[in-house]
């Protein structure tokens, strides 16, 4: 929150804009009716499909926070790397950023581990095509930090 706060005071309005432009939406939701409805066809109990539906909307809440937290981070360490801030500081906070996204695979993995144990073999193979979705977009300046404004004599 502290870093925060310093760099919210650092940018300039405009900076403060150019930032929250570069944050790409939240991955959509499972669809988890059709989840439901896909699982009901593939022979499984109204209990267990009911269960499944939970078991994914409660990650999948959890996933769009942990989301946020992932992009937030990172739009921290963009402001920090754009402002040429000492190299300790923008260390830490490629470390947190690397920390929230390895937090975000753990969480995917026990979504997939809890709905596995749900379901038969065949029904986990029919299903799992559909889990998987469309890929995210990419956020961009993965590549590096963000172009310089014009006129930056660096």
């Amino acid at each position: 929150l502290e870093l925060a706060r310093e760099i919210h005071g650092l940018l300039t309005p405009a900076q403060r804009e150019q930032l929250a432009a570069l944050r790409p939406p939240p991955p959509p939701p499972p669809d988890t009716a059709r989840l439901g409805a896909r699982a009901r066809e593939l022979g499984v109990d109204d209990l267990t499909a009911d269960a499944i539906v939970d078991v994914f909307q409660h990650h999948a809440r959890a996933l769009a926070a942990l989301h946020r937290s992932v992009h937030a981070a990172h739009d921290d360490y963009l402001a920090l790397a754009g402002l040429a801030a000492s190299s300790e500081r923008v260390t830490g906070q490629r470390a947190r950023v690397t920390a929230s996204v390895t937090r975000l695979r753990a969480a995917e993995l026990v979504v997939l581990v809890e709905l596995r144990s749900l379901l038969t073999e065949s029904q986990w193979s029919a299903l799992a095509p559909a889990l998987r979705g469309p890929p995210p977009p990419p956020h961009p300046h993965h590549d590096g930090p963000p172009p310089r404004p014009p006129g930056d004599p660096r």
